[in-house]
């Protein structure tokens, strides 16, 4: 039935429009024919459920199997080479080919990244582990299988985590850099404010109105307006974050400020914005960026050295 739908959407509009004039037809015609079609309609689709589940061909049968097996010796992190000639012959014995297990290829990678990564580090021995078994599933370097920026952040938290900082380069960085200081991370960031705006009005105090003839009214009393004001956060500034050797700064299209690591009292983030206080600053640097694990990682490198 599910079937017949699809195929019937796929019609054009013209076409289904005379399957349902032919449909009311028969039934305003010959309700019991409409009955009799509806009953073969039914028999037909569950001999159909039950020819595919019985007499399913060797290739869908294979497939399966490998979808199944792939999953499983890949669950514990690994791809031995026994592993590998279990998939092999699975392959051999259902005449499979690359093409079709690409998609239980990249189903059984996926489980494989999602293991490794789900303590937030990617090791050295994991990164060349999945390189490997991307090699050895043979799955295309056009369209990676997993999302880059999270394994690049993963990796780079487990080398901090080993005290190894990460160095880049940022040729058209506005930062006039000092003799030997290097970046350790750029991203794109805003400086927010908390502002207090007019958000709605409250109208009190008494009132009413006398009907003095049809569609005449005269209002008595008095309304009071009262402003509600409520505080929001705003952007104000759109620019770059980035951390040095030296110093956490930023720079923006109106607003920027640098300051060297032993000059910060405190780092919070609460409800997605980081708080960024200065000794000697009243007030914080409310900051927003798409991510702050990685940064606060590299701060706190920083503080603690």
């Amino acid at each position: 039935m599910k079937n017949l739908l699809e195929k019937f959407k796929q019609l054009s509009l013209f076409k289904q429009i005379i399957i349902v004039l032919v449909v009311l037809t028969i039934v305003i015609v010959n309700f019991d024919l409409f009955k009799k079609l509806v009953y073969i309609g039914l028999v037909v689709g569950v001999i159909y459920l039950l020819f595919t589940k019985v007499f399913r061909s060797p290739k869908r049968k294979g497939l399966d199997l490998y979808s199944q097996k792939i999953k499983e010796l890949l669950i514990d992190g690994n791809l031995s080479e026994e592993d590998k000639i279990i998939l092999d012959k699975i392959k051999k014995e259902h005449n499979l080919t690359d093409k079709d297990v690409e998609k239980y290829n990249l189903a059984g990678f996926k489980t494989f990244f999602d293991k490794i990564t789900d303590d937030s580090r990617i090791t050295e021995a994991e990164r060349k582990e999945l390189v490997k078994i991307y090699s050895d599933l043979n799955l295309s370097t056009d369209n990676l299988a997993y999302n880059q920026s999270d394994f690049n952040k993963y990796h780079t938290l487990y080398l901090i985590d080993e005290g190894k900082l990460p160095t880049i380069d940022v040729p058209n960085l506005n930062v006039n850099l000092s003799n030997g200081e290097k970046l350790h991370y750029v991203n794109k960031a805003f400086i927010v404010k908390n502002k207090s705006v007019t958000k709605s009005y409250n109208y009190s105090g008494f009132s009413a109105s006398i009907r003095i003839a049809k569609g005449l009214r005269y209002r008595v009393g008095n309304v009071k307006i009262n402003p509600q004001k409520v505080n929001v956060m705003m952007t104000d500034d759109a620019g770059t974050f980035y951390l040095t050797t030296e110093n956490l700064g930023y720079i923006g299209l109106n607003k920027h400020f640098s300051m060297p690591y032993d000059k910060i009292s405190s780092l919070d983030v609460r409800e997605g914005f980081l708080y960024l206080y200065k000794k000697g600053k009243e007030g914080p640097f409310i900051i927003s960026m798409d991510d702050f694990e990685l940064p606060l990682a590299i701060v706190s490198f920083k503080i603690n050295e």
